[in-house]
Formats: C-alpha cells, structure tokens, sequence
C-alpha cells in the first residue's frame, strides 16, 4: 500500500490501515524511543511511548499534511516528542529516588547535614547551568555515557561534548567554590 492510500485510508479511520501503519513503523519508532529513553526507562515504559504515539496520531490523524512531510518522518518526530516528556518524568523521578533512599552508615548528624548541604549546593550549581551542558554532565557523570555515546544521541560533535564537560565542571567549580 502506498503511503498516499495508507493516508487515505487512515484519515477515513479505516482500522486495518491502522494495523499495516503499526506493523510498519513498530519498530522504527519503539528504536527511535529507545535512543532517547534506555537508560532511564524499561523496555515496557518505552512500548507504553510507541503506544501513546499511535494513540495520538490516531487522535489527531486529520492534522496531518502530506505536503510537510512524509508518515514516517512525521511518527518519528511525535515519537521523539513523548519520550523526551517521558524522559522528563523519569529523570525527575530517578532523581527523587535517590535522595530518598541514600543509605547513611553510622555517619554523625554533622556529616549527614554537611552532606545534605553540599547535594544542595551542587544541585543549585547544576540548576544554574543551561540545559544542555545540565544534560551533558548528567549523562556523563551520573548515566556514565561516553562522550561518544553522548554525541550520538544528543546530535552533537564529540569534540563539541568533550569541550562542553571541561568548561562546565570549570563552571561548577567556580560556583561551589565562589559559594555562588
């Protein structure tokens, strides 16, 4: 079936197009979230992201126009678009997730204020930071990504990421130095 008829078809709700344009693109899109979502997702959260990408394309099927772009083109980008959300939410709930179960060993109140404090002052200093060098350093420090694996999935020159880590945690020092 040609992408014209597939179109066609699914604008007129026809549910077997549906189906072909699911059996078609499942695993374009299911890799395409996967690049974004492995490392802070399951393999059922990032099939819930494709399923959630069907689900709104099939809603809002009529805002599609194939003279700005292609179907899989189209897929990819709602694709993209819900696992960064879900990115979102993950990262945030991971980061929650640590602070709440961080084992302390017989550590004196003392040490453990001390170093709630320091947390709080390196979270300030990463809050300070714009978005992409904030999500740099936490790929390479905190989801210990290679600047190469970080390059390929933030489309950027590992040149670019490797210089981008020296002058941050230049920046960083400079904050948790300077007691920002």
């Amino acid at each position: 079936m040609n992408e014209e008829s597939l179109i066609k078809k699914l604008k007129q709700r026809d549910s077997g197009a549906f189906e072909y344009l699911m059996n078609k693109y499942s695993k374009l899109l299911f890799h395409a979230a996967d690049e974004i979502l492995n490392r802070v997702a399951s393999e059922a959260d990032i099939e819930d992201c494709v399923s959630d990408v069907y689900f709104k394309f099939w809603k809002n099927i009529d805002r599609f126009d194939s003279d700005k772009s292609n179907l899989k083109n189209y897929l990819v980008l709602i694709t993209k678009s819900v696992a960064i959300d879900l990115y979102r939410k993950k990262s945030a709930h991971m980061s929650t997730e640590l602070n709440e179960n961080i084992i302390f060993d017989e550590q004196s109140t003392e040490q453990i204020l001390l170093k709630n404090e320091e947390l709080e002052n390196l979270n300030q200093a990463m809050n300070r930071l714009d978005a992409t060098d904030r999500e740099i350093i936490k790929r390479r420090y905190f989801y210990d990504e290679k600047p190469s694996q970080i390059s390929k999935k933030m489309d950027l020159p590992v040149r670019n990421i490797e210089n981008r880590l020296y002058r941050t945690k230049l920046k960083l020092k400079e904050f948790l130095t300077r007691g920002q």
